[in-house]
């Protein structure tokens, strides 16, 4: 999946890991925005498990575990952590609709933080 696909809509993009305590503790806060907001906003999780420390199979349990139901992406190659140079978990990036990088955040967020970013785009 290439980010140039979803221009015209905006997009928030997570990088995670399973093993991410902060980044467990914001994704009630991605599967809420990512309902409230469906049709508006492109929401991708994407989990990284090209180097070993995570696996798809991980994420996947995390994700059923939490009953979360935004869509999520595997970088399994590392193509994605090193695009978007992505150096510590979780790492939120928010693109406007015509593809420019509005925001960028670096750890864990509030769902008042997460909110702000959100009006920022619309």
């Amino acid at each position: 999946v290439r980010l140039i696909e979803k221009r015209g809509k905006p997009v928030v993009v997570n990088f995670f890991a399973s093993w991410c305590g902060p980044c467990k503790m914001e994704m009630p806060h991605f599967d809420e925005a990512a309902k409230a907001y469906a049709g508006q906003i492109e929401f991708m999780m994407v989990n990284l498990c090209a180097y070993g420390n995570d696996t798809k199979e991980n994420a996947k349990k995390m994700i059923a575990d939490g009953g979360w139901t935004f869509p999520v992406y595997f970088d399994t190659d590392g193509s994605a952590t090193v695009a978007y140079n992505v150096r510590s978990m979780p790492t939120t990036i928010f693109v406007s609709a015509d593809g420019e990088l509005v925001g960028q955040q670096i750890g864990a967020m509030s769902a008042a933080q997460l909110q702000a970013q959100i009006d920022k785009l619309l």
